[in-house]
């Protein structure tokens, strides 16, 4: 299968709400974004319908070019949503982001970065290459799910974030598995 990304616009009444776990969701048109990994990669053009940028940029050193320099991070994060807040299906006032490994750490910027995020959830983030200091508030809710052996969350990379974390008096829910 390789990885695959799909987006549809779904109409939600009270019976679908009723099976999830959003109990302030409300009956209505929603986008529902779906990503799915064999882990087994992205195809060429699996890649070049998500990250439009990587006809500038190879992958890796768009993530190189991301982290050593934030102001094109943040850039990328900010036009994506201004994308998703050009949908006329978009409530813009009710944002959230959701990222695993890199996008882990995307989300995380990006409630930095902008205060139009409600919230973010990160699922093994690599925290290894953060700053020491970080001045800017953090505006949403944060929560991390991570492996205590995660080789990507290090010890040392995971007090980092936390006390940066706590300097910016984040809203922070950090959940470590422990024999992961």
């Amino acid at each position: 299968m390789a990885a695959a990304f799909a987006t549809a616009i779904e109409t939600l009444d009270d019976r679908d709400l009723a099976t999830t776990a959003h109990g302030d969701a409300r009956p209505g048109t929603y986008v529902r974004l779906s990503v799915a990994d064999d882990g087994s990669g992205m195809t060429d053009e699996v890649r070049a319908q998500i990250m439009p940028i990587n006809r500038k940029y190879p992958l890796g050193e768009l993530m190189d070019a991301c982290v050593n320099g934030p102001a094109l991070w943040d850039e990328l994060i900010l036009a994506g949503l201004a994308q998703l807040k050009a949908q006329a299906n978009v409530d813009a006032g009710r944002l959230g982001a959701i990222g695993f490994c890199f996008g882990g750490m995307t989300v995380i910027e990006a409630v930095r970065a902008t205060d139009k995020l409600k919230c973010a959830v990160a699922f093994h983030p690599g925290l290894t290459r953060l700053p020491e200091s970080d001045a800017r508030p953090v505006h949403g809710k944060v929560m991390v799910c991570a492996g205590q052996r995660d080789p990507l969350i290090p010890d040392d990379a995971r007090n980092r974030f936390l006390r940066l974390m706590k300097e910016a008096d984040a809203d922070l829910q950090y959940l470590t598995y422990s024999e992961a």
